[in-house]
């Protein structure tokens, strides 16, 4: 399969939505949001949602929630990961939406790739 030329964006960024729900984990979801803090493309917002865990994740998070980008919620259903995932989608904000569960590490440069493909395909 041949891929185009991916043209990097210089216009107007579109937010990308990333929905991350979790329960307990919190050492294998410090390097996700490690890797979404890393990325190029720096137009996302990150909707951490937390499905009932078993402790208090606040104290945890509270770090990285001096970035704005990153948001935190207590759904507290103890439903799973398909209604945090919900729950996540009515919060998002962004042109895009991208899922990742709590063990997930993007490389570097996956956002901004993901858009630049994205923007081409609709062109």
């Amino acid at each position: 399969m041949h891929m185009p030329n991916l043209r990097i964006l210089d216009s107007a960024k579109k937010k990308v939505s990333i929905v991350v729900p979790f329960c307990n984990r919190l050492e294998l979801l410090r390097e996700t949001l490690f890797s979404l803090i890393d990325q190029s493309y720096t137009e996302w917002e990150c909707i951490l949602v937390d499905d009932y865990s078993t402790a208090d994740p606040y104290d945890f998070l509270s770090p990285f929630l001096s970035d704005n980008r990153i948001k935190y919620f207590k759904n507290g259903y103890g439903k799973g990961a398909p209604a945090a995932r919900n729950f996540g989608l009515d919060q998002s904000s962004g042109s895009y939406l991208i899922f990742l569960d709590s063990d997930d590490i993007l490389f570097h440069k996956c956002l901004e790739l993901r858009v630049s493909f994205l923007e081409h395909i609709s062109l």
